[in-house]
């Protein structure tokens, strides 16, 4: 069951579902951009790929969506160890995953809306940004835009329960039309948007 009425008893959870590499962490960087424009306050992460001076992806960096503009760090890499836990080719800071957690509880403090970019397997076994899932369980978090890959979908809902969940599908063929499409999602919430 879908519900974007929000409120203190039942808090608003947007998943932001898609597949891999398909610009999920672009549309909420312009969807906070947006909300920022529109006098609200976004919060949380989302970590964009870190690049390396010929374009090829060599990990991840976390960014701090309270600060305007975003502090960063680097979250994980492809090229080199790193002093955290592993999933795939990514190696994870532990510096950065402390960066991310805090930003997380940051945004739930003090955003209008939290953005967590992404609950991934890490956070499924309680490792990454583990105070992510109890931050989407605490009816007082404001409104929260979760990233997942649609495979989790599932999984997340289970995790999440009984919150209820709304699942917004990306498409990578127009991306685009999402920020737009979470701004009227969140259109409910106590804030004019």
């Amino acid at each position: 069951m879908n519900d974007t009425t929000g409120g203190p008893d039942r808090p608003l959870r947007i998943l932001l579902a898609g597949e891999r590499k398909s610009g999920k962490t672009t549309s909420c960087m312009t969807a906070a951009r947006m909300l920022r424009e529109k006098g609200l306050r976004p919060g949380g992460v989302v970590c964009p790929k870190l690049l390396d001076p010929s374009g090829d992806v060599i990990g991840i960096e976390v960014l701090n969506l309270l600060n305007d503009p975003p502090s960063r760090e680097v979250l994980a890499r492809t090229d080199r160890g790193m002093d955290g836990p592993s999933t795939g080719a990514y190696h994870f800071s532990e510096k950065g995953l402390r960066f991310g957690r805090e930003a997380l509880e940051a945004g739930a403090r003090r955003g209008d809306i939290v953005f967590a970019d992404e609950l991934g397997p890490l956070e499924m076994r309680g490792e990454g940004f583990s105070n992510l899932i109890d931050l989407a369980r605490t009816p007082s978090t404001p409104p929260m835009v979760i990233v997942v890959r649609r495979d989790l979908v599932s999984g997340v809902r289970k995790e999440l329960a009984p919150i209820p969940i709304t699942v917004l599908p990306f498409t990578s063929s127009h991306p685009e039309e999402t920020p737009a499409r979470l701004l009227e999602l969140l259109r409910n919430l106590p804030h004019a948007i």
